[in-house]
């Protein structure tokens, strides 16, 4: 039992999830059974689909999101040779740009959903430039490009 939202899964669709909160269950026990009803509060009414991991070079990749809803991302970036600059962006001209000198073997880690950015694992909101703007996948073909080799994760959600 928990407070917090947990993953619901039923299992004619176990590879997807309700986030849901226990709130009561009522029964009608029998002999060697119990019927009734257990009932759950979902505070976001979507079901979400397994993670999707993505490589990501510096090349642009495109990124078909199969779901109903946007959806935040998360990064996973290892650099390989010193430099002043890691980019994302999209098609749409959105992007995050982080300014730091950056060496060799460093891993940067954005959350888009939680609006964080980690250096080595330590959080670093300060190196997100002015000119960013935070953006969601869209449901479809999402074409990203990034300075460093990456992995972008992600769920698809539908209503």
């Amino acid at each position: 039992y928990s407070e917090d939202e947990q993953k619901l899964v039923f299992s004619d669709t176990p590879s997807q999830f309700y986030l849901a909160r226990f709130l009561s269950v009522e029964l009608e026990e029998y002999e060697h059974f119990s019927k009734g009803i257990i009932q759950f509060l979902c505070p976001t009414p979507y079901q979400y689909a397994g993670e999707i991991v993505v490589p990501i070079t510096e090349e642009q990749r495109d990124i078909q999101v199969v779901g109903q809803v946007p959806v935040f991302w998360t990064l996973h970036a290892r650099i390989e040779t010193r430099t002043s600059q890691f980019e994302i962006r999209n098609q749409h001209g959105e992007k995050l740009i982080l300014q730091h000198q950056f060496l060799e073997n460093d891993v940067i880690e954005i959350d888009a959903g939680k609006r964080a950015i980690y250096l080595n694992r330590d959080a670093r909101i300060s190196l997100l430039s002015f000119e960013s703007r935070w953006f969601p996948l869209r449901p479809g073909v999402n074409i990203l490009s990034v300075s460093a080799p990456s992995t972008i994760t992600y769920q698809n959600i539908y209503f």
